[in-house]
């Protein structure tokens, strides 16, 4: 399961798995241009993870990377085309929900474990 998220009027797909492999790819389509584009891919495989933005920046919290429940976090920058890797959570979780309020990220239910 990919995840989705929009900056500025552009769509961000991330991560997933096509059915073999588990993702850690990541692309952007400009809806108003009708474009495609193929950008930086995560530093690490995740699918079931959340998708918040947050100042401008999209973060990739916890997933399942195909072997098991993650707590890593990544931050991608539109303006720089990168991942940097985060303080990770304190669990690792993937399948839950994610929400910004005000200046904090709120990372809820979910799993956590092998799958």
């Amino acid at each position: 399961m990919l995840n989705v998220n929009e900056i500025d009027g552009v769509l961000y797909p991330t991560g997933g798995f096509d059915g073999k492999d588990y993702l850690n790819s990541a692309e952007n389509f400009d809806y108003r241009m009708c474009y495609w584009e193929q950008i930086a891919s995560m530093n690490s495989k995740r699918t079931c993870h959340s998708l918040v933005v947050l100042s401008g920046k999209l973060y990739a919290l916890g997933a399942y990377d195909g072997s098991a429940m993650v707590s890593s976090v990544e931050i991608y920058d539109s303006r720089m085309d990168s991942w940097m890797t985060a303080d990770p959570m304190k669990q690792a979780r993937g399948y839950s929900a994610a929400a910004v309020v005000k200046e904090s990220i709120y990372v809820v239910a979910g799993r956590s474990g092998s799958r």
